[in-house]
């Protein structure tokens, strides 16, 4: 056994110098995997912070409806658990999901 077979039998990377023999993303993968300096990712950053103002502005439009919600008389005022009122229930529930969206996202 020659010396560079042997290198890539110990490699602990030895299955990414057989990406010559492959096509596609699935050689590039292995290219990208076999160093650190290869692996390189776009963050989309333009697309990210689009994103995060489309969630700003659901968020807000929600926090807007809650707010005209809570203006309405309350017929258990201090208490959330025994809310009759589906549309402030509904809002909160949809609030919910694009939070842990958005806090993600930030």
């Amino acid at each position: 056994m020659d010396a560079t077979a042997a290198s890539e039998v110990t490699s602990p990377n030895a299955t990414t110098s057989n990406y010559r023999n492959l096509a596609g993303y699935e050689r590039l993968s292995r290219l990208m995997n076999s160093d650190n300096d290869f692996l390189v990712f776009r963050k989309f950053g333009e697309l990210n912070v689009r994103n995060i103002l489309y969630l700003q502005d659901r968020l807000s439009d929600i926090t807007e409806k809650l707010a005209r919600e809570d203006e309405k008389p309350d017929p258990k005022p201090g208490t959330r658990r025994w809310d009759d009122n589906r549309t402030r229930a509904d809002l909160l529930q949809n609030a919910e999901g694009l939070l842990q969206r958005y806090s993600k996202a930030i």
